[in-house]
């Protein structure tokens, strides 16, 4: 749209790194595969991690963010989706870098 080509013109490095490359996000699950998934992708170069579930205050989702941030120390953590405050809180003090908020259609 208009908007986002203002947007580009006005922030040029609003979502680059340090080398002026694009960052590069990517979501992983909780299941069997997780950590092999999350390797691969931060081989691969990826700046951050989404543990994305539609039950984000889910137990395995909580035990998944130390899991990772203690592998790879240095990957930013989106977790969720949450629907709560409490299921925020949760992620924020398991270590996660941001919640990801909300529950929609689709």
């Amino acid at each position: 749209t208009i908007k986002d080509i203002m947007k580009i013109k006005k922030y040029p490095n609003a979502c680059k790194d340090d080398l002026g490359r694009l960052r590069v996000g990517a979501a992983v699950g909780v299941g069997p595969d997780r950590d092999a998934r999350v390797e691969a992708l931060v081989k691969a170069g990826v700046d951050v991690i989404a543990v994305d579930s539609a039950h984000g205050h889910a137990q395995a989702v909580v035990d998944s963010v130390p899991a990772i941030k203690q592998q790879f120390p240095e990957i930013e953590i989106i977790a969720g989706n949450v629907a709560t405050a409490e299921g925020a809180k949760t992620l924020a003090e398991a270590g996660a870098d941001a919640i990801k908020v909300g529950v929609g259609p689709g």
